[in-house]
């Protein structure tokens, strides 16, 4: 172990250069490439800053989710409405899926019936006949239970 030590001053200097060249074949690269290192380091600095936290309301929840379920059949319908905060009223998305009450050839089975972005776009699904009919549904009773069954927020 002594040896070593004593070896490593004389391979100091030689590391030293070493990673002097390998900087100034670096630099001259970047500068090759008209690309500033000074600007390079400040993207560096900025990507490995701490992120801020968001202040936030002590009896505030985030990512609030409210579910309404109802039955329709053999199925439960949910309503998921995603809002901002629960101490706010903004929507930020809905949706609305068909789930199969458990069976043993459909256990926990689920459609995605309709979805809702936050600008009140509405979207709904367009299954096959072959899939409503796993369900043992049609496109014109899911349009209807898109209807009356889905409790969205938004109209």
């Amino acid at each position: 172990m002594k040896n070593n030590l004593r070896r490593l001053p004389h391979w100091a200097g030689t590391y030293m250069v070493l990673a002097a060249c390998i900087f100034l074949i670096l630099i001259s690269i970047l500068n090759a490439a008209k690309i500033d290192p000074v600007e390079i380091a400040a993207k560096m600095v900025k990507q490995f800053r701490p992120i801020e936290p968001v202040t936030q309301k002590a009896d505030e929840v985030r990512n609030y989710v409210l579910f309404t379920t109802v039955s329709y059949k053999q199925f439960s319908i949910d309503t998921g409405t995603r809002f901002t905060s629960s101490a706010s009223p903004e929507i930020e998305s809905e949706w609305c899926h068909l789930k199969a009450v458990q069976s043993t050839s459909q256990s926990h089975r689920t459609l995605t019936l309709a979805l809702i972005d936050g600008n009140g776009k509405r979207t709904i699904s367009n299954f096959s006949n072959a899939i409503l009919s796993e369900f043992g549904l049609n496109k014109t009773e899911v349009r209807q239970i898109i209807k009356t069954h889905c409790r969205f927020q938004t109209q």
